[in-house]
């Protein structure tokens, strides 16, 4: 594949979420509630949550940025040298989400992840459809998408977001290529406010970085708390959906 244009501000934002491992670690337990099996996820970007999930299942890492993959397999590295294990079976591949998948990817999976990422597309049901035979039948799909349009804001234009969801459009996406909801819901309730505070009121087009750190040292706290908006509002949807048998 051709070299891609670095995405500047995506990596600055990647960066800076490095940072916030307890956020990340609690998003990763999140998200894995919902997975089994081999994983297909598209989109890992450098590999923030990917790295965590790589010790419970066998992941296929998929994602448009080669300088992304390589950090994702430095990550793990890194993590099987300090946990003292090795990481399950994990590849890294470079693939445009938006063309048809290789063959090789086709019904070999039990479960198809992607966290933050076709908000960026500007077709986001032609990569479910594109994928969605990459599953199994019975296998599931899980998504993390940014939430609510009344949110979006200078933060989102900066990082090329074309829109934001909410439970019913969420859902709408995976049924329009055949799947079936099992649940969805909103995650990151106090995250929500501090995005609406510094993209909408201050304005701003990047992530604080200090605001950020203080987010992460409360977050253990703040997604138990979760529970109460769940079905209300929050940064992000995350969507659970089944391909049928």
């Amino acid at each position: 594949m051709e070299t891609v244009k670095e995405d500047v501000v995506g990596k600055k934002s990647l960066e800076l979420l490095e940072k916030a491992d307890n956020y990340i670690r609690l998003s990763t337990l999140e998200l894995s509630k919902h997975l089994n099996g081999k994983v297909l996820e598209l989109g890992s970007g450098n590999g923030n949550l990917t790295q965590h999930l790589a010790f419970d299942f066998e992941i296929t890492a998929l994602d448009l940025q080669q300088s992304y993959l390589n950090d994702l397999k430095n990550k793990i590295l890194n993590l099987e040298k300090t946990k003292g294990k090795n990481a399950k079976e994990f590849k890294a591949i470079q693939a445009d989400l938006t063309k048809t998948p290789d063959a090789t990817l086709i019904n070999q999976y039990d479960s198809l992840l992607s966290c933050q990422v076709l908000e960026h597309l500007p077709d986001d049901e032609l990569v479910i459809k594109n994928y969605a035979p990459c599953i199994r039948p019975g296998g599931q799909i899980v998504l993390q998408l940014p939430a609510h349009m009344f949110a979006f804001n200078n933060l989102d234009k900066n990082l090329g977001h074309f829109r934001r969801y909410s439970r019913k459009s969420a859902e709408a996406l995976v049924k329009s290529v055949g799947l079936r909801v099992k649940k969805s819901y909103y995650f990151n309730f106090f995250g929500l406010l501090g995005w609406l505070w510094y993209g909408s009121v201050l304005k701003n087009q990047i992530l604080p970085e200090k605001e950020l750190s203080i987010f992460n040292i409360l977050a253990p706290i703040t997604l138990k708390l979760d529970l109460l908006f769940s079905r209300i509002c929050g940064l992000n949807v995350i969507v659970v959906a089944q391909k049928p048998n």
